[in-house]
């Protein structure tokens, strides 16, 4: 059997033995993190924002944030294209989407780190990617979906 036979097989046993309540409380939980922990997160995050130490690295931050954006996870699953068994499509797609999620507090200057340049440049990586996946993602979900409807996978 195919690996994607066995997926099908995969989904169709968990659905089986699992049914929609499963669906339910994983959605369930998504929200109440989402409520509890990744909004005060983010809120902190915007209270610590680094905005002066941002505008003095100026353009060479700009690239960095660029550079990581596109090459953190891109080529990598790019790389995985053979053992992940999705068309090229699919791999591009999976491989754009996913935010950076958290810079960590100890970077910060005054905590360990004399150099604030660390702590900039992470939490604009953290703000871009935020932004950037944002307001993306919409639009590359209709792509994606228009694209694999038309190529018939």
């Amino acid at each position: 059997m195919s690996t994607r036979g066995r997926r099908i097989v995969a989904g169709l046993a968990h659905n089986t033995v699992v049914g929609d309540r499963s669906w339910a409380s994983a959605h369930e939980l998504d929200d109440a993190l989402t409520r509890y922990l990744v909004l005060p997160l983010f809120f902190l995050l915007g209270v610590e924002v680094p905005w002066r130490a941002w505008r003095e690295l100026g353009w060479p931050l700009v690239a960095f944030v660029v550079a990581v954006l596109v090459l953190r996870r891109l080529p990598v699953v790019l790389a995985l294209k053979p053992a992940l068994g999705l068309p090229c499509l699919g791999v591009v797609f999976l491989g754009w989407f996913g935010p950076v999620g958290a810079v960590r507090s100890d970077l910060q200057p005054g905590r360990g780190v004399r150099d604030p340049r660390p702590w900039a440049a992470g939490s604009l990586v953290v703000a871009a990617s935020t932004v950037v996946y944002g307001v993306t993602a919409m639009p590359g979900r209709r792509w994606y979906a228009r694209r694999s409807s038309v190529s018939g996978r």
